[in-house]
């Protein structure tokens, strides 16, 4: 975490977005801990609080389009892979489309916040050629995920 937090503390909005950005796609990194230190770091007048609240955003929901992009595109391939199935068995692959047919919203607001269900969830909503990133389907619905997200970090 030390080392985390002296990348973030060095290159301020870069490191913001790079952390954030390797939560998103899987790493076990918590998103809370780059948030925080944009915090700090606007509170001390190191960065600007105007341009840390988009880099925060833009960090965080890249990494879940990323994830979305590579599934559309190379769905196939990439499920193929040994590193890929330690994570998303063939079971939960399956369990995943279910879920999203059945109800597409509920499922990217609970995958978004169960470590390891994340990067999962994304890479299969690209992989079923869904019409749409499920997170990215019109405003409201970002705005709905990013509620809940609020929600469930002031509880």
């Amino acid at each position: 975490m030390e080392a985390l937090q002296e990348f973030v503390d060095n290159f301020t909005y870069l490191g913001v977005f790079a952390v954030l950005l390797l939560g998103s796609l899987g790493v076990p990194i918590p998103e809370e801990m780059p948030i925080i230190a944009a915090a700090v770091l606007t509170h001390e007048g190191i960065v600007r609080w105007w341009l840390a609240l988009p880099v925060c955003l833009l960090g965080v929901l890249s990494g879940d389009m990323v994830l979305y992009w590579v599934g559309r595109h190379s769905g196939e391939q990439v499920l193929n892979w040994r590193l890929v199935r330690l994570v998303l068995s063939p079971a939960r692959e399956q369990w995943l489309n279910a879920a999203y047919r059945r109800h597409a919203l509920k499922t990217v607001v609970t995958a978004r916040h169960v470590m390891g269900l994340r990067a999962a969830a994304f890479l299969t909503a690209g992989a079923s050629h869904r019409k749409r990133s499920p997170l990215s389907s019109d405003p409201k619905t970002l705005l709905r995920v990013r509620a809940g997200s609020a929600m469930i970090g002031a509880q």
